[in-house]
């Protein structure tokens, strides 16, 4: 029984021995570490107001970026909105320490240490995010190397090439710069292999094509700064326009040329279609313009909409000059009437009601009045023919003259085929220019 006793005794002191020597290890480790922070940031070894090696060469900061999201890209605004992670890496002799192992200081906890004064040129609106806490950590390693991460949300102003929309790419750029240090105390530099940009990011209306880096020397009134950049390439999404303005804007072109195969004397049904496709074409026009900012050159989408715009309201015309010609072929049956007699026979007044011009002159009575007509003028002496025709050449005008031989149906069928002919060379031409 007491044996048993004194090995429990042995246990239970073997595992409280651990735990103290554990708690002593921990307590060893956290004021090791108060300790550094303590010479680190103590008034007399550390100013964070001076940057590192103020007395030599520029510090180097070296820019990394894991971008989280791209996009909106807006157009009407020329912008773009970027999520990334931001990392600066610096040397810092002050820094070091004698320890195997980094320290890292949570957001705020770094007031005390210098860093880097990178700030974001052409840029609208930015961020830090702060759910849970405030997006933002430092790590400093026992060499002096110190490295600065946050979380941002920017978005840049982006200069937009439109004159090819929607067949058009973009690029955009965030451009990064010290604030206050020229290049000859801050020299900032991508890292080509410290810049990430996932495979499953996604642009709304673009495909992310790649990104290129660079850097750039701005000279200002109080010396010469360092720039640097990340440039995204993207490819505008054209399927999503040709279904939205394309395909309805040819349809609207071809319910335009269904009046060409409406009897030209149906004048609600053809006034009706040639209105409404003016319309709907103009409000097209409007509705794209109101997205984009007011532009210098036509877009590729305007020159569309404007032709298809000029198409339709073609159309409408063409019916106005086909009623034209029908009101030419009534004077001339009103005129054919008179010199018969003056009187319409009861041949022609027993036609039915809605008789059409069309129908009355395919009638024996209106044969009959046509050869009236010639044998009158064979019959007349010359002085008679003269003053007939001259008669006529005085009140027809130039436009009647010229169209004399050309009907309503003539008409309707020329259109039927030079307006499909003339878009099809429209669209050869637009096509093969905005695609190449």
């Amino acid at each position: 029984m007491s044996q048993c006793g004194n090995k429990l005794f042995t246990a239970i002191m073997g595992v409280n021995l651990v735990m103290v020597v554990s708690l002593l290890k921990g307590a060893t480790a956290s004021e090791n570490v108060s300790s550094i922070l303590q010479s680190i940031v103590s008034g007399q070894k550390y100013d964070f107001r001076i940057r590192p090696d103020i007395d030599g060469p520029a510090t180097k900061v070296i820019l990394g970026l894991i971008v989280e999201s791209l996009g909106p890209f807006q157009e009407s605004t020329m912008d773009l909105s970027v999520t990334f992670y931001l990392h600066m890496t610096w040397f810092d002799a002050r820094l070091k320490f004698n320890e195997h192992k980094h320290i890292t200081f949570k957001a705020h906890d770094e007031t005390q240490i210098w860093l880097p004064d990178i700030y974001f040129l052409y840029e609208k609106r930015s961020h830090h995010h702060h759910m849970t806490q405030a997006n933002q950590a430092m790590r400093v390693w026992p060499n002096g190397t110190a490295r600065l991460s946050t979380r941002i949300s920017l978005t840049v102003s982006c200069t937009m090439i439109l004159d090819r929309f929607p067949m058009d790419s973009q690029e955009c750029a965030v451009h990064m710069m010290s604030y206050a240090y020229p290049m000859t105390e801050l020299w900032p530099e991508l890292d080509e292999n410290h810049i990430v940009l996932p495979d499953t990011i996604k642009v709304s209306k673009f495909d992310v094509l790649n990104y290129n880096t660079g850097a750039y020397n701005e000279t200002y009134d109080i010396g010469d700064w360092r720039g640097v950049f990340i440039k995204f390439n993207f490819k505008r999404q054209v399927q999503t326009y040709i279904l939205t303005v394309y395909v309805p804007s040819l349809l609207l072109i071809l319910m335009s040329w269904i009046s060409f195969w409406i009897d030209a004397q149906a004048a609600p049904a053809r006034v009706s279609v040639g209105v409404t496709a003016v319309l709907t074409a103009t409000t097209m026009t409007a509705s794209m313009q109101d997205t984009f900012p007011v532009a210098t050159t036509a877009k590729a989408v305007d020159v569309w909409l404007a032709v298809c715009l000029i198409f339709v309201f073609l159309s409408l015309m063409e019916y106005a000059l086909a009623n034209y010609l029908i009101v030419l072929q009534e004077r001339k049956m009103v005129k054919a009437l008179t010199a018969q007699g003056g009187t319409m026979p009861a041949e022609a007044e027993i036609l039915p009601p809605g008789t059409t011009l069309r129908s009355l002159a395919s009638t024996k009575y209106a044969r009959n009045v046509r050869a009236s007509i010639k044998s009158r003028n064979r019959n007349a002496g010359p002085s008679t023919t003269y003053n007939q025709n001259s008669t006529r050449r005085h009140h027809e005008t130039f436009i009647a003259r010229h169209l004399s031989h050309l009907t309503a149906d003539k008409l309707d069928r020329f259109a039927r085929v030079i307006f499909a002919i003339a878009f099809i060379i429209f669209n050869t031409i637009y096509w093969s220019w905005y695609l190449t």
